[in-house]
């Protein structure tokens, strides 16, 4: 079943600095977006499902939207499973 999601990127010190507006898709293919993001961006971002589209610059209600996944660049899952072996 496909949803509405959105991701928002945060930096360092947890401040969202941007919100990206995916559209529907399923779960699977939202995450795959999200990693894309975040290695894109070089930032952690937190993905959300949402009730709708939402096109306007005043973001959901944290009580509409649904956390999904938070998700970190590749550079940084890379360093972690090199620190692990």
């Amino acid at each position: 079943m496909k949803h509405f999601y959105e991701l928002t990127g945060h930096r360092e010190n947890g401040e969202v600095y941007t919100r990206e507006i995916l559209g529907k898709h399923s779960e699977a293919e939202a995450k795959r977006l999200a990693q894309y993001y975040a290695t894109l961006w070089q930032h952690s971002v937190t993905l959300y499902r949402v009730p709708a589209l939402n096109p306007s610059s005043v973001p959901w209600a944290e009580t509409d939207m649904q956390l999904i996944d938070r998700v970190l660049p590749r550079k940084f899952l890379m360093k972690a499973k090199r620190s692990v072996r």
